[in-house]
Formats: structure tokens, sequence, C-alpha cells
């Protein structure tokens, strides 16, 4: 069972775009949380702190520098309960762009 499988196209066309051709749905994060399935936790932790810096690093910020990923782990769990229909990637963003714009 792999929570874990994302992967991205990134496309140099007038617009620098960006496609997620597969995220990790909020059900199987959840049911990983269940399962306490520890690789595949480590593994979203992972990839939230490496989104975060990615972001960072295009906009020239420091959003959500100092958050821990436990921290942020916990608020994208959370999220996925209150929207299990929804995905890990769309709870990280809206959590970016919340925070980014309370700076």
């Amino acid at each position: 069972f792999g929570i874990f499988s994302f992967y991205a196209n990134a496309q140099s066309t007038d617009s620098d775009t960006f496609s997620a051709k597969y995220v990790t749905p909020c059900g199987q994060l959840l049911e990983s949380e269940r399962e306490n399935e520890k690789t595949a936790i480590w593994g979203v932790k992972m990839w939230l702190m490496g989104y975060i810096t990615g972001r960072n690093q295009e906009s020239l910020s420091k959003v959500l520098g100092d958050a821990k990923s436990e921290s942020i782990y916990h608020h994208i769990v959370r999220y996925c309960r209150e929207n299990p229909f929804l995905d890990v990637l769309t709870g990280v963003s809206e959590l970016y762009k919340d925070m980014d714009f309370q700076n």
C-alpha cells in the first residue's frame, strides 16, 4: 500500500506551469494515519516540507519557514478530516496561501 504516490510535470511555456499527475487523496492519508503506517506518514511529512521549501524558493519568501514538519502534517490531517474528498496538495496549497496572506 503506497500512500506516497506523486509525480509532477513542469512544462516550460510562456507562463510557467506545474501540473500534478497524481496526489495523495485525503482518504488515503487518513487510512495511513489510522493504520499508523510510519513510512507513508514520514513520506508525506517530507513531501510537505519539500513543497513549502519549493514555494518559498519560487517566491523568495519564508512562509512557514520555522514550522516543524510535525505541526504542518497534523494541520493537513485535520484538513483531510474536514475535507475527506480533497487531497494533500490542495490542503497544503491552502495552508501556504493563508500563511502567506497573514505575513
